[in-house]
C-alpha cells in the first residue's frame, strides 16, 4: 500500500462573532481527520471498521471515532465548555501554585517569574487555564502555516 497524504482546506464557515472558522481535512490511507481553527479542534477522526468490511473487495466502512459537535457553528454556539476535540493547550499538566520561571529570551541568567490562573481547585494550574489573552480557550481562533515538512 502507497502512503499518499493529503492535506485539503474545506470551506469555512462564516460567523458573526467569529469570522471564518477555518476547517481542513489530513488523509492518509484509510484515515481521515478534520480540524477546525476554533480551539484548534479535531472535529473528526474517521477509521476503517473491518470488522464491519463488505464483501467482494469493498472498501471498509468507516467510524468517526471523536466526540465532538456537529459543527463547528455548534461547538461556537455551546462555547465548548467541555473542550470537546480541543488540542491539548500550552500545558499538558498541572502546574503547581500556578506559577513558574524562565531565562530570558536574551540568554541572560535572570529568571522571570509568570503567575497564572488558579483553574484547578484554586490550588494549580491546568492545561493552560481557562482563559488565554482574555479569550475563552476553547474558542480561540488558531492560524495556519506553511511548512514543508510534508
Amino acid at each position: 500500500m502507497k502512503d499518499t497524504a493529503t492535506i485539503l482546506e474545506l470551506p469555512s464557515v462564516s460567523t458573526p462573532s467569529h469570522g471564518a472558522i477555518r476547517q481542513f481535512q489530513l488523509s492518509l490511507n484509510d484515515v481521515t481527520v478534520q480540524l477546525s481553527s476554533l480551539g484548534a479542534s479535531i472535529t473528526s477522526v474517521l477509521l476503517p471498521n473491518y470488522s464491519l468490511s463488505a464483501t467482494g473487495g469493498a472498501p471498509p466502512q468507516v467510524d468517526d471515532v471523536v466526540l465532538s459537535y456537529k459543527s463547528s457553528r455548534e461547538q461556537l454556539e455551546h462555547k465548548n465548555t467541555q473542550f470537546l476535540g480541543a488540542i491539548v493547550g500550552r500545558v499538558a499538566n498541572r502546574i503547581k501554585g500556578g506559577t513558574f520561571q524562565l531565562k530570558q529570551e536574551d540568554l541572560s541568567d535572570k529568571l522571570s517569574t509568570y503567575t497564572l490562573d488558579l483553574n484547578d481547585g484554586n490550588i494549580n494550574h491546568l492545561h493552560a487555564g481557562m482563559m488565554v489573552s482574555g479569550i475563552e480557550c476553547g474558542m480561540q481562533k488558531w492560524m495556519k502555516t506553511k511548512s514543508n515538512s510534508l
